[in-house]
């Protein structure tokens, strides 16, 4: 008996059909294409079109047969129809015209004249009732799915009181479909047509907002009926997300055939309509099709971002292109994608841990120049007798959470990485500069967090101070800086990583410092293969690296610390900070520690090759804690 799942709310299951809502080009048939794998599925495709394209042109079937040859759906069309002469197709299509005509949509989303749209149109609904109950019972499926896509049509099915119908919101980035529209694609399925339709951004954008908008408005409140999920978290987590669906749609223990996480064995399906892959068969490797990031025209980017601004936002994508920009790019450009990913990081996790991270509450930051100005009237420190400290971590490892205790103590002078003086683009300043800051400064420590230059961390170490300088270096644990990383920067670390692969990022400061032995452990995985959160967990994997290819875990000066053993006893991890450092401790350094770490049982699906990879520099990371930790215990 199949799991009664997230859809699963009725009593009485009649025929059940799980129906693909979105857009042309967001993935539909690829999705289904998979799910049809799974025991107690049938996929039959773009059903809307059986109509025109399997009883009027007679196309191909999934499976490679012509719709009228296949014995499938011949056997279907006897039992729900009593052979093809039963149904007048032609009379279908001008129903189906009739009803889910785009001009529809206004009908559709009000209650008022929804109930309204499907007068005079019983023969229509009840021959749908007999195609979906022959399909079931033909075939024996649980589930029977159906990728049509239009939100129109999925009115019409909702009326027929013989199906149970969940939906599935598929929703793609409106510029990858928008690209996807504009290239020729060649069809093989015997239409009279050689190319599938092409159509121009704004058309494509304009059919992206109706049709994503009429399908959250109409259905969107119906948590136990209606699924949102978004393409790029499929082919991210094909595996997890899959299984997501099918649990959702009461299938929890049906298996799909994946080889891994990044493959999957697709056998014959008889999907009758939908993108020429459905004909696909055998080993499928399952990657993201970015080709629009590196190809798409500025100027049609501009036009799709523009005008589905508002919901490209509201389903978490950036507005601003997510390349790894070069440091020459324009500084407008620059400061537009990293304004687009806050926005997206914002919205995902909420806006106040956004200004909490980001240091933006200006009441916090007015206090905190108060206490440091009301230290320096009482204290006079020599110039040029500050001591620096340097902190070094990978990004999203807790560096935010050290910075923002070590500034509440008015000894302290911090220079982050937003501060123009010591930065340019993440980039520290050259020596002579920070020098001079060292020295003009009037506080006892200053502190850096030189993210993006690991690699100078022992330069640093020995610049000619007064009072030597002393670093800290962050880690935590791969899983949860991998999710961390992903929710934040996309697929960056993917595409940076992949640059290095290839030899053009040579130059890139995610590169500096990196050992051949790195880069050969870089080159031998496949990174059109790689999901994003394994590319994260591969960059936590070289930029962690350095702390022992720099030799220092065996330097005095450098203390390793552990955010997870921060934020399980933040007082005694302070401590140690504190003692390392020559500096008082007192309890408004934590006051504003939270563990924020999603445990254990949120482990995530990583290549098992940088699994292996990570689970041993994290185990020689946590002992060379333990033992720098030791020494200020």
């Amino acid at each position: 008996m199949p799991i009664r799942g997230q859809f699963d709310d009725l009593d009485t299951v009649t025929t059940r059909v799980l129906y693909i809502l979105g857009t042309g080009r967001s993935g539909s048939t690829f999705l289904a294409n998979v799910l049809g794998q799974a025991k107690g599925v049938f996929s039959a495709g773009e059903l809307r079109y059986i109509w025109e394209r399997g009883f009027v042109q007679d196309r191909l079937c999934g499976c490679g047969s012509a719709f009228s040859e296949c014995e499938v759906w011949t056997a279907i069309v006897d039992e729900a129809f009593g052979g093809r002469s039963g149904v007048d197709p032609h009379e279908m299509m001008r129903a189906q015209e009739r009803t889910a005509r785009l001009r529809r949509v206004a009908d559709l989303i009000s209650v008022r004249r929804s109930a309204a749209m499907y007068d005079g149109e019983s023969e229509y609904l009840e021959t749908l009732c007999a195609l979906y109950g022959a399909i079931r019972r033909v075939t024996g499926a649980d589930v029977v799915v159906d990728s049509s896509k239009l939100p129109a049509y999925a009115g019409a099915l909702a009326e027929v009181d013989d199906l149970d119908l969940s939906l599935l919101h598929l929703i793609r980035d409106p510029r990858a479909a928008a690209y996807s529209w504009s290239r020729r694609k060649e069809l093989a399925d015997r239409s009279s047509q050689t190319h599938m339709e092409q159509i121009g951004p704004l058309k494509s954008s304009v059919l992206w907002d109706v049709w994503n908008a009429a399908a959250e408005i109409k259905w969107g409140r119906n948590g136990t009926r209606y699924l949102r999920m978004r393409y790029e978290d499929i082919v991210s987590e094909p595996r997890q997300q899959v299984e997501t669906v099918l649990a959702a749609a009461g299938l929890g223990d049906a298996e799909i055939p994946f080889l891994g996480d990044r493959a999957v064995e697709i056998a014959p399906t008889h999907i009758v309509a939908g993108n020429p892959d459905r004909l696909r068969r055998g080993s499928v490797a399952i990657r993201r099709d970015d080709e629009w990031e590196r190809s798409m025209r500025r100027s049609d980017r501009l036009v799709v971002t523009a005008t589905t601004w508002p919901l490209l936002r509201h389903y978490g994508y950036s507005s601003a292109s997510p390349d790894v920009l070069p440091q020459d790019a324009p500084p407008m450009r620059r400061l537009v994608a990293r304004a687009g990913r806050h926005w997206t990081w914002g919205r995902q996790q909420g806006f106040g841990r956004l200004v909490e991270e980001d240091n933006l509450n200006p009441m916090d930051r007015l206090r905190g120049g108060v206490e440091r100005w009301r230290w320096r009237r009482t204290h006079d420190i020599e110039p040029g007798t500050a001591r620096p400290v340097w902190l070094f971590g990978v990004q999203r490892s807790g560096t935010n959470m050290i910075v923002r205790g070590l500034e509440r103590a008015p000894e302290f002078e911090v220079r982050n990485e937003n501060d123009k003086a010591a930065f340019s683009r993440f980039r520290l300043a050259e020596d002579a500069q920070i020098m001079r800051l060292i020295e003009h400064a009037r506080h006892p420590y200053v502190l850096f967090k030189p993210l993006c230059d690991l690699h100078r961390a022992p330069d640093l170490l020995g610049l000619p101070t007064r009072s030597h300088g002393r670093a800290l270096w962050a880690f935590r644990d791969v899983d949860s800086r991998a999710r961390s990383a992903v929710a934040k920067f996309r697929d960056v670390n993917r595409r940076a990583l992949s640059r290095v692969a290839e030899g053009a990022g040579a130059d890139t400061w995610q590169a500096q410092g990196m050992t051949q032995g790195t880069l050969d452990e870089i080159r031998s995985f496949d990174w059109d293969q790689l999901d994003d959160h394994s590319a994260a967990a591969m960059f936590w994997y070289v930029r962690n690296k350095l702390y022992f290819d720099l030799g220092l875990d065996g330097r005095a000066d450098t203390l390793l610390v552990s955010y997870d053993d921060f934020v399980a006893d933040a007082e005694s991890a302070m401590r140690v900070i504190c003692s390392f450092l020559e500096l008082e401790f007192r309890p408004a350094l934590i006051a504003h520690v939270e563990d924020r770490s999603p445990g254990p049982e949120l482990r995530i699906d990583l290549d098992p090759g940088v699994r292996e990879l990570c689970t041993g520099l994290y185990e020689r990371l946590v002992t060379a804690a333990e033992r720098s930790r030791a020494r200020f215990t």
